[in-house]
């Protein structure tokens, strides 16, 4: 998790049946969570770019207001 450390949990949403695919990244212990989803790609992929998404933190900018 970005915000305490703990590994996430990863759910898959729908199956190779269904036309759209999601999966969910989400923190056991903060509860924070974040669903990344497509209609064309393969879970494979999708997992990968969850976690990839779940990874990132907004930029800083050194002109914040003070």
């Amino acid at each position: 998790c970005p915000f305490c450390g703990t590994i996430p949990e990863i759910i898959h949403i729908g199956n190779n049946y269904t036309r759209k695919k999601a999966v969910k990244v989400r923190c056991r212990k903060c509860r924070v969570a974040r669903t990344t989803a497509t209609l064309t790609q393969s879970f494979a992929w999708l997992e990968k770019a969850a976690v990839r998404n779940w990874d990132q933190r907004p930029a800083t900018s050194n002109n914040e207001e003070e």
